[in-house]
C-alpha cells in the first residue's frame, strides 16, 4: 500500500495500518539505533518506544511529509536520551567509585562501606517525593528519562532537572 494511504488510516486507528507501517520500517529503525547504540536491548527499546510514540500521538501525523524523516529523527532524539541517560549514571558511578574503592574485605572496611551506602540510602529518602521517585526509577529500575516522563506524565525537562539536582543533593549530603 502506497504510505500516505497507510498514514492515513493509521489516523484513522487502523491498527493493520499501522502493523504494515511497523513491518515496513520497523528493521530499518533498528539496525539504525544498533549502529549507534551497539546493544541489541537498546535498539529493540527505540523501536518500541518510536513506534508507541506514533501510535499515540497518530491523529497528528501528516501524511504529506516525509515518514521516514519523522521516523528516523524520532529515534534518534531516542538514541539521544539513552546516551545522556548513560552519561549521567556513568558520572554518578565515578562520583561514587571512590568511596567504594576505598574499602577493602576487613570487617571493619565492610562497616564503613555499609555506613556509606545507608548515608546514601538516607540522603535519598531526604528528596522532595517527586525528585526520590525520579531518581530511583532512573538509578535503580534503570527506566530511561523518556520513559519516565511518560509513566509520570511530565516533561522529559523535568526529568533531566530533577535527577541533575538529585546528583547535586548526594554529592553534597556524602560530602
Amino acid at each position: 500500500m502506497d504510505e500516505k494511504i497507510l498514514l492515513i488510516a493509521i489516523k484513522n486507528d487502523d491498527p493493520e495500518a499501522f502493523r504494515k507501517i511497523f513491518q515496513r520500517y520497523s528493521k530499518k529503525l533498528y539496525y539504525f539505533a544498533y549502529r549507534f547504540l551497539k546493544d541489541q536491548t537498546e535498539a529493540e527499546e527505540v523501536v518500541q518506544e518510536v513506534f508507541i510514540r506514533i501510535w499515540n500521538s497518530r491523529k497528528m501525523l501528516n501524511e504529506n511529509l516525509s515518514f521516514n524523516s519523522y521516523l528516523f529523527t524520532t529515534g534518534k532524539n531516542f538514541i539521544f536520551n539513552i546516551n545522556r541517560s548513560k552519561i549521567h549514571h556513568q558520572s554518578f558511578i565515578e562520583f561514587v567509585k571512590p568511596f567504594i574503592l576505598e574499602t577493602e574485605n576487613s570487617t571493619e572496611e565492610a562497616i564503613i562501606s555499609n555506613d556509606l551506602e545507608r548515608h546514601i540510602k538516607q540522603a535519598i529518602d531526604l528528596m522532595p517525593p517527586q525528585r526520590k521517585l525520579i531518581f530511583k526509577k532512573s538509578r535503580e529500575e534503570g527506566l530511561t528519562y523518556p520513559q519516565i516522563a511518560s509513566q509520570l506524565k511530565i516533561s522529559k525537562k523535568t526529568v533531566e532537572s530533577q535527577i541533575r539536582l538529585a546528583i547535586k543533593w548526594l554529592k553534597s549530603h556524602i560530602e
